[in-house]
């Protein structure tokens, strides 16, 4: 009996696997304005679990952590104030967290999604779209960006919080590459 469960269950294995995200062809970027001059950075650090059909985007699911001391500001100086307790503080809160709660069609190669992103301990829904392009022979390009608030998260905080200086609003993009069969 014992032999009949184990090989139910390996057989159930892949239509329950998740997708695989491929890191090291995704990308996790940002843009932000700093004395109203745009400035860019990326995370090099993330995991990303997703599953995504074209066909049925109502099942797609996503999980994404971001290793928050990976954040690439093209700077030095700007990478240890980033990670610092003003900004991500790493020490205390390692992590950056995504998880999807709906994806929707939202036109022809066009969706979007809903989910809760957490920073440094705060919790906010987020919406953004993005779109799916075939890449590969079993695999998709997921591409878009979600305008975020950084003070919502308490990104930038003492002297930081002054949005003349640097604007309140960040765009953080991401391109993934999404393989297997959903």
């Amino acid at each position: 009996m014992k032999k009949l469960l184990w090989l139910l269950l390996l057989l159930a294995l892949p239509a329950h696997a998740q997708q695989q995200v491929v890191a090291e062809k995704s990308k996790i970027s940002f843009v932000y304005r700093q004395m109203n001059v745009p400035a860019e950075g990326v995370f090099g650090k993330f995991q990303a679990t997703a599953r995504f059909d074209p066909a049925n985007p109502a099942a797609a699911q996503a999980s994404l952590v971001i290793n928050a001391a990976s954040i690439d500001t093209n700077s030095d100086e700007g990478n240890e104030i980033a990670t610092g307790a003003d900004w991500f503080d790493v020490k205390r809160f390692p992590e950056v967290r995504f998880v999807t709660s709906r994806v929707a069609a939202a036109g022809t190669g066009r969706y979007a999604l809903w989910g809760n992103l957490t920073v440094k301990g705060h919790s906010r829904p987020v919406s953004a779209y993005f779109t799916a392009k075939r890449e590969g022979s079993d695999g998709w390009r997921l591409e878009g960006s979600v305008p975020l608030k950084r003070l919502d998260f308490a990104l930038g905080e003492g002297d930081w919080k002054d949005t003349s200086t640097l604007a309140n609003t960040v765009e953080v993009k991401f391109s993934m590459l999404l393989t297997g069969q959903p």
